[in-house]
């Protein structure tokens, strides 16, 4: 992702907009508190609790699915890639396959959607 001619707090503003206050305005059911002890949640009725944020570096949670799988750590990476950074996407403890797969298409629709943000 590049991010070009926009402050830390600039960024950070628009990474909650994507998760938070720009679609949680009922039109998806997004919210996102982006800081320690803070709750992401979806419209789909998942939701995670924010263990640790390191800004720039890694967000550490706990993904709660309610009718799926018991609550699983997470961890989202952010590395520097020159003008770029890579995000790694880090679930433990997955019961399925199926959970799996659903989580891999979740989080890449959710990075896609990060990224447009980001790029703007």
């Amino acid at each position: 992702m590049t991010a070009t001619g926009k402050s830390l707090p600039q960024r950070l503003a628009e990474i909650d907009a994507w998760g938070g206050a720009a679609l949680g305005r009922g039109e998806i059911g997004h919210a996102l508190g982006l800081r320690d002890g803070g709750v992401l949640s979806n419209g789909d009725g998942n939701q995670a609790l924010i263990r640790k944020l390191s800004p720039a570096r890694t967000i550490k949670l706990v993904w709660q699915q309610p009718d799926t799988t018991p609550d699983t750590p997470d961890e989202v990476k952010f590395e520097p890639a020159g003008a770029r950074t890579t995000v790694i996407v880090t679930h433990e403890r997955l019961q399925t396959r199926a959970d799996a797969d659903g989580l891999r298409r979740a989080w890449g629709e959710a990075l896609e959607r990060l990224k447009a943000v980001i790029e703007d």
